[in-house]
């Protein structure tokens, strides 16, 4: 548990979707504003649930905003021309972005809020 009051996640329904390798499809029918910690600093993200093993897709908009660089013969990443660490990846290779470490907090006021317009209004 990483003490995050659960009211600060903002669940919003979306049609969306997304293409992978080859023709592969997946559709996310939520997305979730997330709370985050980046490179240190705490925010809020948007990410989409798509159906299937996939936990959630993070946009490129949103890696882009955090100027984040994959140097794939050494499997390391950066944030903003910054240190270089060692990439987590998944059982089917995929690179996963760090969102949390532990010991830290996240906590509002947030240092970024991260949304795409590709919801569905109620």
């Amino acid at each position: 548990v990483h003490s995050v009051d659960i009211s600060s996640i903002e669940f919003r329904p979306a049609n969306k979707l997304f293409q992978f390798g080859g023709d592969h499809t997946g559709h996310a029918a939520w997305s979730i504003h997330l709370p985050v910690i980046v490179d240190g600093k705490s925010g809020r993200i948007q990410v989409f649930i798509v159906d299937g093993g996939t936990p959630f897709l993070v946009g490129r908009p949103i890696l882009a905003y955090f100027g984040i660089k994959i140097d794939y013969q050494k499997d390391t990443f950066s944030y903003h021309d910054g240190p270089w660490h060692d990439a987590q990846k998944g059982t089917k290779g995929e690179y996963m972005m760090p969102l949390y470490l532990d010991g830290q907090e996240w906590k509002a006021p947030w240092h970024f809020d991260l949304m795409t317009d590709d919801t569905i209004e109620n």
